[in-house]
């Protein structure tokens, strides 16, 4: 291997299918990814909605806009870089693409491109690819059941040699969105109390230049590997940065 990632596919979905659907984290250089109850894997996504909302700080160093499909709404944030943002208005009609993300249970879009939609039947053609591909996993859902029936004991093998193992996954696992089998509540718990102790630790340790990661490490009690976790999520979702190598600076 090379070491290089290959690019995630933008895909499009519902925002109610993505506000309600299950994030997960994943560990080094293996993406995150959303699983929505209808059984799409979702990591980027391209989406066409209005503009409803916008919200900027007072130095311009992060912003976020309100979206809104008809199905729900979703906030796409902005760290650093705000060209785009500024380059549209409440009520346009927008194409933006970008990573799913998770903090602290909202699910929100780290854009990457927003720009203007030039036809207003973007939203319809949208949402006709949407439709296309929910009916798509309907029929692979519909070629599970028929597997578990001929062959109970490794129908789910069978299905991710049919359809591959990542789509397998997704379906299998919306199945079990909402129930109690899928429900890790106490594991949750524990990952959000120690992003907060890490927060805490880089708040309290840092003088104006950023915390030292080692400063970090000796401040959390947990493993280092756990701590690492922590804190490239904190990079990669952009609620802290590094001012510098070695240092970690809250956003």
């Amino acid at each position: 291997m090379n070491g290089k990632q290959e690019r995630l596919t933008a895909k499009r979905a519902l925002f109610e299918d993505l506000v309600s659907g299950r994030y997960f984290r994943r560990e080094g250089f293996k993406s995150n990814y959303l699983v929505t109850p209808r059984g799409q894997r979702i990591s980027r996504v391209k989406l066409v909605a209005t503009v409803t909302t916008k919200f900027v700080n007072d130095d311009e160093s992060y912003a976020f806009i309100v979206l809104d499909d008809g199905s729900e709404t979703i906030r796409a944030k902005f760290f650093q870089d705000l060209d785009d943002y500024k380059k549209v208005e409440e009520g346009d009609l927008v194409i933006c693409i970008g990573k799913v993300q998770e903090y602290e249970g909202e699910i929100y879009i780290n854009s990457e491109v927003l720009r203007k939609a030039d036809d207003p039947n973007m939203m319809t053609l949208n949402l006709s690819e949407v439709a296309e591909q929910l009916k798509s996993i309907k029929k692979d859902k519909e070629r599970l059941e028929e597997l578990r029936e001929k062959h109970p004991d490794n129908s789910e093998e069978v299905f991710a040699e049919e359809v591959g193992i990542q789509r397998a996954e997704a379906i299998i696992k919306a199945e079990d969105l909402g129930k109690d089998s899928f429900d890790d509540e106490a594991e949750e718990e524990d990952k959000s109390e120690l992003r907060k102790e890490v927060m805490e630790a880089i708040e309290n340790i840092d003088e104006g230049e950023g915390a030292s990661y080692q400063d970090i490490i000796d401040n959390v009690d947990a493993e280092e590997n756990e701590i690492d976790n922590v804190v490239n999520d904190l990079l990669t979702e952009g609620t802290c940065f590094e001012p510098r190598p070695g240092k970690i600076k809250k956003l």
